[in-house]
């Protein structure tokens, strides 16, 4: 990735962003079969836990997931001075 940085800035600090991904096995919920996912109200995901919130009220939990990052690639790349001032940066 190109970065371009005005002449006389003087960085310090290059920081990449990655992208992410978490997974979690449905078939290890209690009760899997019996789930009718037609009736799921919504997922929420924090903190890489699972709830998955039925419209009855049921709330099914999914332990944590491992996350994995595509560390070969940076999609974003940013260049910061010493007061953290960004002199330039990129997105693929």
């Amino acid at each position: 990735m190109r970065i371009d940085i005005d002449k006389g800035k003087k960085p310090t600090t290059i920081e990449a962003t990655y992208s992410a991904w978490a997974e979690w096995d449905l078939t290890e919920l209690e009760g899997y079969d019996d789930i009718v996912w037609q009736d799921v109200e919504a997922i929420w995901i924090k903190y890489t836990m699972a709830e998955i919130h039925m419209k009855d009220g049921t709330v099914h939990h999914l332990g944590m997931s491992e996350v994995k990052a595509d560390e070969k690639w940076p999609i974003a790349i940013d260049v910061y001075d010493e007061n953290y001032n960004q002199l330039g940066g990129g997105v693929e």
